[in-house]
């Protein structure tokens, strides 16, 4: 019979090492591989934010094509001028006034207040095959006595123009054409 050593509460000395030893991971191994993961999901999460999938860019050109369709039949019906004024992190309306001879912001339609562009979404603008320099925001003092770059007047006629709406990081792009009739087309450029 082979005896082992017991201690005073008569627990074998033996079986309290094999109870105490750990076979699982240490804090430090643990605080390492959640620190791999959360730098792998942030990672990830701020790829798809900035590279995305188009979904909101196509999304924005649909919404600029939807307003100015809606603009064109309102300067129709109403004998009214609309302008919009770009900038590359949005667009800005403004209403003719034949009183003051000025082009007026819009104060009681609220789809004609300034729209501004999520972060990372640019616009660029093209009139006449030709690329505009656009300031980064509207800043009062810059824009007060601005001309719209873009004109849609009361006999149905509009500014030909080609917005080009994209992603910073992105080669996708979507593209809103205007032809002097209105018409007004967009199409997707890139993979």
């Amino acid at each position: 019979m082979v005896l082992t050593p017991t201690s005073e509460t008569g627990i074998s000395i033996s079986l309290r090492r094999l109870c105490c030893r750990s076979n699982g991971f240490s804090l430090l191994e643990l605080l390492v591989v959640i620190a791999i993961i959360g730098l792998l999901a942030g990672a990830a999460v701020l790829s798809i934010g900035v590279l995305g999938d188009g979904e909101e860019t196509e999304r924005e050109a649909l919404r600029l094509q939807a307003i100015l369709e809606l603009l064109r039949e309102e300067a129709v019906m109403q004998s009214r001028d609309y302008g919009i004024l770009f900038s590359t992190t949005g667009y800005r309306f403004y209403i003719y006034d034949h009183q003051m001879l000025a082009w007026v912001e819009s104060k009681n339609e609220k789809f004609l207040l300034e729209h501004k562009l999520r972060i990372p979404l640019k616009i660029s603008l093209a009139l006449d095959g030709r690329d505009l320099v656009l300031d980064e925001s509207f800043e009062e003092k810059a824009f007060q006595q601005r001309e719209p770059h873009v004109l849609i007047l009361s006999s149905g006629e509009m500014t030909p123009f080609e917005a080009d709406l994209h992603r910073e990081l992105s080669s996708q792009r979507y593209v809103l054409t205007a032809e002097l009739d209105g018409t007004l087309d967009i199409f997707r450029d890139g993979p």
